[in-house]
C-alpha cells in the first residue's frame, strides 16, 4: 500500500475507534443496567400466595412466611426467607451470582439455615415485567418475587 492511503486508512480507524467512544451531544453516556437489578419480595411460591406450606418427600414440611432479596448489578444476589421447618422458626438465608442467558437468567445460589451452611445449587430465572420467576429443576419449586 503506498503510505498516504496507509494513513487515510490509520486516521479512519482512530477516528471510528473515538466515535465508539460513548459520548453524545449531552455528555457522556451511562451503562445500560440489566433490568433483573433490584430489590424484590417473595409473594408467591409453586403458584401459592404466601403464606404457603410446602410438603417433602422425607416428611419435612416447610412454610414460608416471607422473603425478601435483591439482585446487583455486578451480577450477584442476596435474599432471606423468614420460614417454619416442621413448626420451628427458621431463617433461611441464600446467596451467589446471576449470569444472563439467551432464555433469562441462570443462577449459582449457597444456602444457610439459622446461620449453618445448608447447601447449594442452581437455578434459571426470567423477567416478566417487574415479576421475577425462579425455577429450581432440582427441587420443583417455582418462587415469584415482585419488584419493590
Amino acid at each position: 500500500m503506498f503510505p498516504d492511503v496507509r494513513r487515510v486508512i490509520l486516521l479512519g480507524l482512530v477516528a471510528i475507534l473515538l466515535g465508539c467512544g460513548g459520548s453524545s451531544p449531552s455528555g457522556p453516556s451511562t451503562p445500560t443496567v440489566d433490568p433483573v437489578v433490584g430489590a424484590y419480595d417473595l409473594f408467591r411460591v409453586n403458584g401459592f400466595t404466601l403464606p404457603t406450606t410446602l410438603f417433602f418427600t422425607n416428611g419435612d414440611r416447610q412454610t414460608i412466611l416471607s422473603g425478601v432479596g435483591s439482585a446487583q448489578a455486578g451480577g450477584g444476589f442476596s435474599g432471606t426467607y423468614q420460614t417454619l421447618v416442621n413448626n420451628v422458626q427458621a431463617v433461611v438465608a441464600v446467596s451467589g451470582t446471576w449470569q444472563r442467558t439467551v432464555g433469562g437468567y441462570s443462577l449459582s445460589v449457597s444456602y444457610t439455615v439459622n446461620g449453618q451452611p445448608a447447601g447449594s445449587g442452581t437455578s434459571t430465572a426470567s423477567l416478566n415485567g417487574s415479576t421475577l420467576i425462579i425455577n429450581d429443576p432440582s427441587t420443583g419449586i417455582v418462587e415469584e418475587w415482585r419488584r419493590r
